[in-house]
């Protein structure tokens, strides 16, 4: 595994939400990142701590291009080993690298469409990017994401609809749809923040175990300093306040 693979890069991104008009000209912003640059290299798990409200969340989802940076560059390698600014992509271009970058939501019951089964949102990605050829390769895979994140026997979870899960659960099968795509980064939410002790351990073990065997990347988002120094290579704190200007 080469470590000083750079997986993603961010350079002087601003991310802001505009907020109305003061007068004719004058447009209101809250300010929610300030120039951050930072890299992430293969295998390495980058921790990102701060309070609420300090721009964590907003940076995961920009350096994902789920919401649009203000000014700032935004680089993925992608396959082939180039590094790609996507903040210059369009839709259709960055869906076919979305597979290689994923998201662990911080909430399980939002994160999860109730119509769905678990089989149903975890086939989802496979299809969508056409990661299997068949039905049964479809099963046995994700049967086996099933297994990793210890819902077992996996084909008594699989026809569950969200709403028949704990929220531990529930969090176990957002980490089996990051995990099933194999993805070269993800952005990990806080997605220990609503579990008990014991699940909190446990998936940390998933997303440990995953960056040793595979060298996925990792942005960790989080409050807590000692999760954060527990799992991180290195820590970056997330401490801009948010003004008006």
């Amino acid at each position: 595994m080469d470590n000083n693979e750079i997986i993603v890069k961010v350079q002087n991104v601003w991310i802001k939400y505009p907020m109305g008009r003061v007068g004719l000209f004058r447009k209101l912003y809250v300010h929610a990142v300030n120039d951050v640059s930072l890299e992430i290299k293969k295998g390495e798990i980058f921790g990102l701590i701060g309070e609420s409200g300090s721009g964590k969340t907003t940076l995961g989802k920009g350096i994902l291009r789920l919401i649009e940076t203000y000014s700032g560059s935004i680089y993925w390698k992608v396959d082939g080993g180039k590094l790609v600014d996507i903040t210059k992509l369009n839709d259709n271009t960055l869906r076919r690298l979305r597979k290689d970058f994923q998201i662990i939501q911080q909430d399980p019951y939002g994160a999860l469409d109730p119509r769905m089964s678990v089989y149903e949102i975890l086939a989802e990605g496979l299809r969508l990017h056409k990661l299997i050829s068949n039905k049964s390769e479809e099963v046995e895979q994700i049967y086996k994401i099933l297994s990793i994140v210890k819902l077992t026997p996996p084909e008594n979870f699989a026809n569950k609809k969200p709403m028949e899960l704990s929220g531990g659960q529930r969090q176990r099968v957002v980490v089996a749809r990051a995990l099933l795509l194999r993805p070269k980064f993800i952005v990990a939410d806080e997605p220990i923040s609503m579990l008990d002790a014991s699940t909190r351990g446990q998936i940390l073990e998933f997303i440990l175990n995953d960056r040793d065997q595979r060298g996925t990347a990792y942005l960790f988002i989080t409050h807590d300093i000692s999760i954060a120094s527990y799992v991180s290579d290195r820590i970056g704190s997330g401490v801009s306040p948010n003004y008006f200007i």
